[in-house]
């Protein structure tokens, strides 16, 4: 099995649009066809950087990152 180091930018890319971030999650991470390596202060991050106010604005970002981020353990 892959293991993989995913970048902030990717996780929150993933929420936001399609293409090669949503992939990854969707297709790798969440369905553990992949492991996915990260600390606790990248998950901290991640959580953080989902956090700010200026995704609002996305109607299922919040619901999606929730998702994926319970996913990711």
């Amino acid at each position: 099995m892959h293991r993989l180091v995913v970048d902030t930018n990717v996780i929150i890319s993933s929420f936001l649009s399609a293409g090669h971030p949503r992939n990854i999650i969707r297709e790798l991470i969440i369905p553990t066809k992949a492991i996915l390596l990260i600390s606790i202060e990248v998950k901290t991050e991640y959580r953080q950087v989902i956090g700010y106010k200026k995704f609002e604005r996305y109607p299922l970002f919040q619901e999606e990152s929730k998702i994926t981020m319970e996913n990711i353990r």
